[in-house]
């Protein structure tokens, strides 16, 4: 989530493709929906409530589970390094303070957030989330003039690399998704909130990652040279922001 509001994770999986990304971007939206419906809809149905029962449930061979939990793990403690990575890139992008100093910081406080139960990490997002969401689609809006520069940030045309992307964007993400969605278990309580919470986090996600490319097309630089695209326009906007 951090990479995707930031910027960086829409260049590189959609921002090179020019229009093509933006089919890309709505195809990958599709999938991810597809994928939090059927995991629900197998979560409700089996009453599971840890993901390693999930992993169970879908594959029978115990070699192929051990595998499969080992690259969740690793998937999981490296997003624990690029939650990090990202606090320390905008220390050094914005206030030129050294990784080390904000690696010191914030190491703790995302080791926190990591072992912190589910119920604490929602409440914390039921208030982030919308302010970042508010945020970002606000200043695609201020500049949804620059969509003419559509091919501006193009760099690869071809529509199959495109198409490719966007199923390894949807499997990429789906490694860190589905363990979050097992965890939810106890909030869904039948197959019509199901549908409409997919439906709803499909449109959601389109929307967003369409603003950002939107604010993307904004930026005159090399983006391939950003750690933090977003939060460069934000501070050419306005430095306070």
């Amino acid at each position: 989530m951090l990479d995707f509001l930031l910027g960086k994770e829409i260049y590189l999986f959609f921002g090179i493709y020019g229009i093509n990304g933006i089919i890309g971007i709505f195809l990958s939206s599709i999938f991810i929906g597809c994928i939090i419906y059927k995991v629900f809809i197998i979560v409700k149905q089996n009453n599971i409530e840890k993901y390693y029962n999930f992993i169970d449930k879908i594959y029978k061979n115990k070699k192929i589970n051990e595998i499969i939990k080992a690259i969740v793990n690793i998937f999981l403690l490296i997003s624990f390094y690029v939650m990090v990575a990202g606090f320390c890139a905008y220390f050094v992008q914005e206030l030129q303070i050294p990784n080390i100093v904000g690696a010191l910081i914030f190491i703790p406080l995302c080791l926190y957030a990591f072992i912190k139960n589910i119920e604490g990490i929602m409440k914390i997002n039921f208030f982030l989330i919308p302010i970042l969401i508010i945020f970002i689609i606000l200043l695609a809006i201020k500049n949804i003039y620059n969509i003419q520069n559509i091919n501006q940030i193009q760099i690869d045309s071809n529509f199959q690399k495109s198409i490719y992307y966007a199923i390894l964007y949807t499997s990429y993400n789906t490694i860190t998704l589905i363990p979050i969605l097992v965890s939810l278990e106890n909030y869904i309580k039948n197959k019509k909130q199901i549908l409409k919470i997919s439906i709803t986090c499909s449109i959601i996600l389109f929307l967003l990652a369409i603003s950002v490319y939107i604010i993307l097309l904004s930026i005159k630089t090399n983006i391939a040279i950003l750690e933090l695209p977003i939060v460069y326009v934000a501070g050419k906007l306005r430095k306070n922001i």
